[in-house]
């Protein structure tokens, strides 16, 4: 009760304008104990762990409590995430409860946890109350809820804002000034304390790295909460999402716009223009071709004319049903063509695919995915394992091995099949030279695109030697 009558006299002395009709105290009494403190570790390849505290909301009586997604590197697996706690914040020097994560969701930028273990008896699940952000106008003044950084002996940030502009193409965001928006993730409120959205980065605006204590940039969008239903019904659920199979895409600036010859109305609407048509991929079966500008999707313009607004294209048309067919117009050489394109599902990412990890080498290796192979600029059938991870005087780095090789051969013998299966014959041929106490191996690796400067990599090693820890 001090910290709170301390933040609200904190808010009148700073001379911030009268909420409308609201009562601030009443807002934050609604919402505080809905808050609660996460803590987890990111857990380095190396094995050294990286603590993350981030703020998060309980939004139902099973305990699913909502953080930032940004909070866990996109690119890694669910495992590498450990030791996941909560603590309630509402009243000083609360335990804190083994928790678990269940979902997450990159383009949401959302993640889902829930308590592990039955909590003591003083605690209680109080879930938020959930509002309605489809009411929020221009203007409006909303309030939010945060932490500050871990240093300061009151843990609540609350302030408010005003909402400056509502997003609605090609998703639902909001922009916010003031103060209501300092923590990555921290609940939107409105005048009667529920939670309209979440404090966001987001790919329509400039990224800025997070800094410590759950601060995000100045500048602020939220997202609504009614954006996370699909994630709370059915948290295991993996939603799939669309692809086009277009790679190396680009902005359309009204400046090149009209040097290409576009009118003043399309060189300002801009377009998206295609880099690279990906053999056997939707666009490439629907007639699209490389130099082609997409200035309509699905009977929407496409305006792009910077890289945020190709970033909010891309989530756009990830969002679309998979499966679904969606008229395309493109300009070709100042023509304007309609395309359809049946939509596929977007091929696995680098989180997504498995990691096998060989300890008496201190090697990690994964699975090769689609998107490797583009970067690379390889065969979509091309096989091997990606060295993800590779200890630091283990016998494979003295040899030369990197992260980022992709494992080819061991001696003459080839890598073949996906996955697991790949990973079972290079630890069968690895145990094949162990046995003949072979002093001496060589892998041939591809590296850099195109494998142009692909090596031979001589393993020495004694068998006698434990394992690499």
């Amino acid at each position: 009760m001090r910290r709170r009558l301390l933040l609200l006299a904190v808010w009148t002395l700073c001379g911030l304008p009268a909420l409308r009709a609201a009562d601030p105290g009443a807002i934050l009494a609604k919402a505080e104990p809905a808050l609660v403190r996460v803590t987890f570790n990111v857990v380095m390849e190396n094995g050294a762990k990286r603590p993350i505290v981030a703020a998060g909301t309980i939004l139902n009586a099973e305990g699913l409590t909502a953080i930032g997604g940004d909070w866990l590197p996109r690119q890694m697996p669910d495992d590498r995430f450990a030791d996941f706690k909560m603590q309630w914040v509402a009243e000083e020097d609360q335990p804190e409860i083994k928790a678990e994560l269940v979902a997450r969701d990159s383009d949401l930028h959302a993640a889902l946890v829930k308590p592990a273990e039955a909590l003591p008896e003083k605690l209680k699940l109080v879930p938020a109350a959930l509002g309605d952000p489809a009411k929020l106008q221009r203007g409006d003044t909303v309030w939010g809820l945060g932490l500050l950084p871990p240093a300061y002996r009151s843990t609540l940030d609350f302030g408010p804002g005003q909402i400056v502009k509502r997003v609605t193409h090609p998703q639902e965001l909001f922009v916010l000034t003031g103060d209501a928006a300092k923590t990555l993730f921290g609940p939107i409120l409105n005048a009667d304390g529920e939670v309209v959205g979440f404090v966001v980065q987001d790919p329509i605006f400039d990224r800025a790295q997070a800094r410590p204590g759950g601060e995000a940039r100045p500048a602020s969008v939220f997202l609504p909460v009614t954006r996370l239903k699909e994630l709370l019904e059915d948290p295991s659920k993996k939603r799939k999402k669309a692809w086009l199979g277009v790679a190396d895409m680009q902005p359309l600036p009204k400046d090149v716009g009209l040097v290409l010859g576009l009118s003043e109305e399309q060189a300002k609407q801009g377009g998206v223009i295609v880099g690279r048509v990906l053999e056997g991929q939707p666009a490439a079966k629907a007639g699209l071709q490389a130099d082609d500008i997409v200035v309509q999707l699905a009977g929407e313009a496409v305006e792009v004319r910077n890289d945020n607004d190709l970033r909010a294209f891309m989530e756009r048309l990830s969002r679309l049903e998979v499966g679904q067919t969606v008229e395309l117009a493109v300009l070709r050489q100042k023509e304007k063509h309609a395309l359809k394109v049946e939509l596929s599902e977007r091929p696995k990412e680098e989180s997504e695919a498995p990691r096998y990890e060989h300890k008496p080498f201190g090697l990690v290796l994964r699975e090769l995915v689609y998107y490797d192979r583009l970067a690379l600029d390889l065969e979509t059938d091309s096989s091997g394992l990606l060295v993800h991870y590779v200890k630091s005087g283990s016998p494979p780095e003295l040899g030369g091995l990197r992260k980022g090789d992709i494992i080819l051969k061991v001696d003459d013998v080839e890598l073949s099949g996906s996955g697991e299966e790949t990973f079972k014959q290079f630890e069968s041929l690895l145990a094949e030279r162990k046995e003949k106490q072979k002093k001496e191996f060589v892998l041939f690796v591809s590296r850099g695109k195109k494998g142009q400067n692909s090596a031979f990599v001589k393993v020495e090693t004694d068998w006698t030697q434990p394992a690499a820890e």
